[in-house]
């Protein structure tokens, strides 16, 4: 015999006063039974969703990959000599070290190239078209993510290097540099320099990403170990004399590429200089 069954029944609301008492049919205390689970699983599901994506914590940065990402951007500041410093004229008073003006430079050559590439095989319209980008000899898509991972990663540490010495003007040229990482894995990822928009990805271009045999995946390593330093630079407050809006920006364009399925072809718009570099 049920334990309520000698007690007179006065709920008004059996679902939330009463999910179990014996007035009730079996079936609707079943039904209540669901309800209460179902409820209960709502905030696991949002966070699943919504907040595990995001806010997604990966791996220690990997300090061997970093090493070899700058010395191979070093590399290309060894055989190209002549290579001209690039000024971030407006942020005159604070200017980024000499190694990372010459690889901005770079970067904005590589990515003016990638670009007018692009354009020669009417890219805009087919994105499939982006497999050439992969296969051309003399221009490879991971020289272009090698060297825009290494100005971001160089710059982090530079505002690292600077709130350690207690430093604290806004660090403005890095509200360019530090999307350079996000930037040329997008522009690959996507096979589509008009970044602010979104497109439409073949799934057999999406996929060589995640396949390790592929010089794809290389780039999204670096796109991943990128992410994590950006993620830590904010938690450290290291970020905390960018913009406020920068700031979040950044966080939305340096959100990890886990999964086909989560990947977002326009996280958001992107700052203005970032623009500038990109028309």
């Amino acid at each position: 015999m049920s334990i309520w069954a000698d007690r007179a029944c006065n709920h008004r609301r059996h679902l939330f006063a009463a999910p179990l008492c014996a007035s009730q049919t079996k079936w609707r205390r079943l039904i209540n039974i669901i309800f209460h689970l179902f409820t209960a699983l709502i905030p696991f599901l949002i966070y699943q969703r919504y907040w595990s994506q995001n806010h997604l914590r990966l791996t220690p940065t990997k300090q061997g990959l970093y090493s070899r990402a700058i010395a191979t951007a070093r590399g290309y500041l060894v055989r190209c000599p002549s290579l001209s410093p690039f000024v971030f004229k407006q942020y005159s008073q604070f200017q980024p070290s000499l190694e990372i003006c010459q690889l901005t430079n770079l970067f904005r050559s590589l990515n003016a190239q990638f670009k007018m590439e692009q354009a020669t095989h009417n890219m805009d319209k087919n994105v499939r078209d982006a497999t050439i980008l992969w296969t051309n000899p003399t221009l490879s898509p991971e020289t272009l993510m090698n060297v825009g991972y290494a100005v971001s990663c160089l710059s982090v540490d530079l505002l690292q290097k600077n709130t350690n010495e207690g430093e604290h003007h806004s660090h403005s040229y890095a509200s360019q540099t530090l999307f350079y990482g996000a930037m040329a894995y997008h522009c690959l990822r996507r096979g589509d320099w008009g970044l602010g928009r979104a497109v439409k990805i073949p799934e057999s271009y999406a996929s060589c990403f995640y396949q390790e045999s592929k010089p794809q995946s290389h780039c999204r390593e670096l796109y991943l170990d990128y992410c994590q330093r950006i993620q830590d630079a904010a938690s450290k407050g290291q970020l905390k004399n960018l913009d406020p809006s920068v700031e979040t920006l950044l966080l939305k364009w340096a959100r990890p590429d886990v999964s086909i399925g989560t990947y977002k072809s326009f996280p958001g718009p992107l700052p203005t200089d970032c623009f500038v570099v990109l028309s």
